[in-house]
């Protein structure tokens, strides 16, 4: 440091974050350089700050008195953002266990996502008493959404379903733990899995920059040898209108529970679709779609090798097979949880949803259509059973989707099917009623100043499905539905999909 630069003049203090985080408690680290006249004369590094609670405060405990932290309409919450990033790094009975009650000794434990995959902020109020799991028991959390979150940047500017998946089912998971299911079985490993579940979007969002309630109901607890299985009823809402619904079952396992996991089908190998053809289809498309942008970049970038049966599967109607090694470097490992990795249940879902996307680019069904991205559709219900895990040692998962019917409608498709997810050679997730919405890419986008997560009507009823960009029940289906390959037939043969032939020459955008 030259001290006499700094003697009776101004100095300057510019500083790059190196590193910041919440526990033990909320802190910020970086590099400083202090300039005067021009010049640097100090340099700090590895320089931190951190903010510590008053001698009334208690950062180490979630009690049912109301925490100094106010929601933006001034009303206390029951867990501040330290709280909730304690019980994803932390062990989480520390912060809630009763007076009395020992605190668990095994490693493995029941824990929230960590970094940017942790979708829930605080815990803003919650009812039931500790450990007595009463059906009835509710709480609700909040997320504060960037306005620039990785999940939407990653997908084509659309809100992928692993997100809503993500903001639906962590609330349930620091609900329970709230509620007393930290504590159990202290001294064995014990991880929170979730089973089944149900989803239903009601209207189409946009959560960027704003702020997404999350309200779980215990509507049941079932206590087993060995774990806990819990029902949740869930609602998305801005301020207090839902628009999003669902249940979760949620398994609370110790390692000898789930090792007792033996898939969908009793632990018999049943093969994908294309694999059990006598014979290999003949129109069938091969393609590497790891380095396509169209279904996801970064960290959405789930599908690999694909080879794609316009006329296969089940139905008929369409096929896709996506084949792709576990990396036991993948982000996922690392964020979802402490101590505990395993590929999250929302992401296999995911991969299942961009088969489906894959499926409508390269069969033309999208052919015409300007940047077309995919969206969760409005007013479809999805179901989705795991029975199975994937950890790093795995060596591959294949997803295999089929294709139950393709609607177009206003320059837009929707894609609904059915799919599954194998770990190596076992089925390990079955999921139904998916259902794509694939539009231009100016479809649904609004300005920043007129986001919103809802689009009221002016006497304020909800709009429906249909008015909010969601498909009719038992709506058309052009050219009396979809013909695999993503044409029609005439007398001279296909017709390319979006395309038709006039008088004149070929018009576009069918």
């Amino acid at each position: 440091m030259d001290g006499a630069a700094l003697a009776g003049g101004e100095a300057e203090v510019e500083a790059a974050v190196t590193r910041c985080g919440m526990v033990p408690r909320p802190y910020v680290a970086g590099d400083c350089v202090i300039t005067a006249g021009g010049r640097p004369v100090a340099r700090l590094r590895g320089a931190a700050v951190a903010l510590h609670e008053g001698p009334e405060g208690d950062m180490d405990r979630v009690t049912d008195a109301p925490t100094c932290r106010r929601t933006a309409d001034g009303r206390p919450v029951l867990a501040h953002e330290s709280h909730v990033a304690r019980m994803a790094e932390d062990e989480p009975a520390r912060l809630v266990r009763a007076p009395g009650e020992r605190l668990p000794t095994a490693r493995v434990r029941p824990r929230l996502p960590l970094g940017d995959f942790l979708l829930v902020s605080r815990l803003e109020e919650a009812t039931g008493r500790r450990r007595a799991y009463r059906a009835g028991s509710r709480g609700t959390a909040a997320h504060d959404v960037p306005p620039d979150p990785w999940y939407v940047r990653e997908h084509n500017g659309t809100l992928p379903q692993l997100a809503l998946m993500e903001l639906a089912l962590q609330p349930c998971g620091l609900l329970g733990g709230a509620i007393g299911v930290s504590a159990e079985h202290p001294d064995r490993d014990f991880s929170c899995r979730n089973l089944e579940g149900t989803a239903r979007l009601l209207r189409r969002v946009d959560p960027r920059g704003t702020t997404v309630r999350q309200r779980g109901t215990l509507r049941s607890h079932t206590s087993l040898p060995g774990g806990i299985m819990q029902r949740y009823d869930i609602e998305l809402l801005d301020g207090d209108d839902v628009f999003w619904t669902g249940t979760a079952v949620h398994g609370y396992l110790t390692a000898e529970l789930l090792a007792q996991q033996q898939g969908l089908d009793d632990g018999r190998c049943v093969l994908p679709w294309l694999d059990r053809q006598p014979a290999a289809p003949e129109d069938v498309l091969r393609r590497d779609l790891s380095g396509d942008t169209r279904l996801g970049r970064g960290r959405l970038a789930l599908l690999a090798d694909t080879v794609v049966v316009p006329r296969g599967g089940d139905h008929g109607r369409g096929y896709v097979l996506c084949d792709k090694p576990v990396d036991p470097d993948d982000w996922f490992f690392d964020h979802h949880f402490l101590h505990d990795p395993v590929l999250p249940g929302s992401v296999g879902v995911q991969t299942l949803y961009q088969a489906v996307h894959a499926f409508a680019l390269l069969t033309g069904l999208t052919d015409g259509m300007d940047r077309p991205v995919p969206e969760v559709a409005v007013g479809e219900e999805l179901r989705w059973s795991y029975r199975g895990q994937i950890l790093r040692e795995h060596r591959r998962v294949r997803a295999e989707v089929h294709i139950r019917d393709v609607r177009r409608d206003a320059g837009r498709v929707l894609v609904r099917a059915d799919g599954s997810v194998w770990r190596d050679d076992l089925r390990i997730y079955r999921v139904t009623g998916i259902a794509v919405d694939i539009g231009p890419a100016s479809y649904g986008r609004r300005p920043p100043e007129q986001r919103s997560l809802g689009r009221r009507r002016a006497g304020g009823r909800a709009a429906g499905p249909r008015e909010a960009g969601g498909w009719e029940t038992g709506g058309r289906e052009a050219d009396g539905g979809h013909e695999p390959g993503g044409g029609r037939e005439t007398a001279g043969g296909r017709e390319p999909a979006g395309d038709r032939k006039t008088a004149g020459g070929r018009e576009a955008g069918r």
